[in-house]
Order: structure tokens, then C-alpha cells, then sequence
């Protein structure tokens, strides 16, 4: 999901389908717990300041006020 997990920053992501790739990622924070640390707390910082109760209000009144403001057709 590069939409989500900013790789080696955030995260760390494998190729689809790739179980043995996955596997290695698994292994890697097993045997570095500093970096699965920082991975996460830098996930937990990114998604704090992206999902906020204002920015998803902002989005919701935003789509509605399009919604609402298209003109009909025909």
C-alpha cells in the first residue's frame, strides 16, 4: 500500500504475492528491534497528523458541498 507506508520511512513494503519477500521484511524487524521502533513510531506520527476528526470533516463537507453543487443534468 504505497499510499499508506512510506517505505524504509514509515514502514517497509513487499512485492505482492511475494511470500518470500515478505518473509525476509518479517525476519528484518524480528532481528532489529531499534528499527521496528522507529518504523512504527514514525508510522504512528504520519497517521496522527493525517487522520484528524478536522481533516476527515473538511473531506466529508467538501465532497457534499460538490455533490450538492453540480449542477443537474438534463
Amino acid at each position: 500500500m504505497p499510499e499508506l507506508i512510506q517505505d524504509g520511512e514509515t514502514g517497509l513494503q513487499y512485492e505482492f504475492g511475494n511470500h518470500k519477500d515478505l518473509a525476509d521484511k518479517i525476519q528484518y524487524v524480528y532481528e532489529h528491534p531499534e528499527e521496528k521502533a522507529r518504523l512504527g513510531s514514525a508510522a504512528r506520527a504520519w497517521a496522527t497528523d493525517r487522520f484528524t476528526q478536522k481533516r476527515y470533516a473538511e473531506e466529508v463537507f467538501d465532497l457534499l458541498d460538490e455533490v450538492l453543487t453540480k449542477p443537474k443534468p438534463g
